[in-house]
């Protein structure tokens, strides 16, 4: 069945399905994932989802039907860095400096 049928919108279908479903991608990745939060700030970005894995690090998942290409790489390296910031420096403050 081709992915478009089940889910025909990744903002509004596929993106809230994985989130419920995280242990879905979880185990098929080979993580424990917990704790997924949609739609989260990350300076001036917004995350798909952002989990937390097994141990306590973060995952950042940008969700994605069609094939993966340079320009979702590069968005998640930019959101899992700023991510990272902003847990370094306690959460909102960082969020208020980038205004």
């Amino acid at each position: 069945m081709p992915l478009r049928e089940v889910w025909p919108n990744e903002e509004r279908d596929f993106t809230p399905w994985l989130k419920d479903n995280i242990d879905v991608l979880g185990e098929a990745i080979g993580v424990l994932l917990s704790s997924p939060e949609r739609e989260q700030p990350a300076g001036d970005f917004v995350v798909d989802i952002q989990a937390e894995l097994e141990g306590g690090g973060m995952a950042v998942v940008e969700a994605q039907l069609t094939r993966s290409d340079h320009d979702h790489l590069g968005k998640l390296i930019t959101y899992r860095a700023m991510l990272a910031r902003l847990r370094q420096l306690g959460g909102g403050r960082y969020w208020n400096y980038c205004k």
